[in-house]
């Protein structure tokens, strides 16, 4: 994940809240960005910046901030990087089977990103399981965002479900249904 993260968060917060609140945010959140540059490696403690200005200027609570930022990042590469998301797989299941070598390939284009991990642990005709590994819990809303925001734009039926009983202190688990 690189500098489209910036994009679609820019996306969400436009769309959701219009133009006036979107720079209210960026005032709120004290960064100063180029939003049209999608190479630049995404820092974290950017991204939770912004979502903790978008949560100040409008008055959400920070898991619907993090999990509709999640979801923007398909919404916003389907829609203006259609090549990125056509390159993962041309089905769910190829998609997310593809998803931990996709963030192993950005690990190693962009070194000083920390990428999150994805493992799946299982995978079979209608559904999977698939595993967040890594240490910001807080991110937890947001990764459950974006699988649904990728399985959507797959599946309008797609369902992600958060498996708290699997999950433990550095892995979230989620099933995947179409």
């Amino acid at each position: 994940m690189y500098g489209i993260i910036y994009v679609a968060i820019k996306d969400y917060a436009e769309a959701a809240f219009g133009t006036e609140t979107w720079q209210n945010i960026v005032a709120e959140s004290g960064l100063n960005l180029n939003f049209n540059l999608t190479e630049q490696p995404y820092n974290e403690d950017t991204v939770a910046a912004f979502v903790s200005a978008i949560v100040k200027v409008t008055g959400i609570s920070t898991e619907v901030a993090l999990y509709k930022t999640g979801y923007q990042i398909a919404c916003t590469t389907s829609q203006k990087y259609p090549d990125v998301m056509l390159s993962r797989g041309d089905t769910i299941q190829e998609y997310f089977l593809n998803l931990p070598a996709f963030h192993n390939r950005i690990s190693l284009i962009y070194p000083e990103l920390t990428a999150p991990e994805f493992r799946i642990t299982e995978a079979q005709d209608r559904n999977m399981v698939i595993e967040y590994l890594y240490k910001r819990k807080e991110f937890w809303p947001y990764v459950h965002g974006y699988l649904t925001g990728i399985s959507h734009y797959f599946d309008q039926n797609a369902r992600v479900t958060p498996l708290p009983e699997k999950t433990t202190g550095s892995h979230m688990v989620f099933k995947i249904s179409w």
